[in-house]
């Protein structure tokens, strides 16, 4: 997603949407590999506040995350 739809996004999301965009704003980070706070953001979510299917998400993000260092 371009940087201007991702800041058309809503600003008052709910918690969930929150944890989701926070994730999603992590893998993109370490996806593009041009950002250099992509090793630190998936360490700033709180893993105990995702669902299951976005725990998994975020250890393969901190896994890409340490593999690119």
């Amino acid at each position: 997603m371009p940087v201007d739809q991702w800041e058309q996004l809503p600003k008052n999301l709910s918690s969930v949407q929150l944890a989701e965009r926070q994730l999603l704003t992590a893998e993109i980070e370490v996806a593009s590999k041009t950002n250099i706070s992509a090793r630190s953001t998936p360490n700033n979510l709180d893993s105990g506040s995702l669902a299951a299917n976005q725990r998994m998400r975020y250890y393969q993000a901190q896994i890409a995350a340490k593999e690119r260092e």
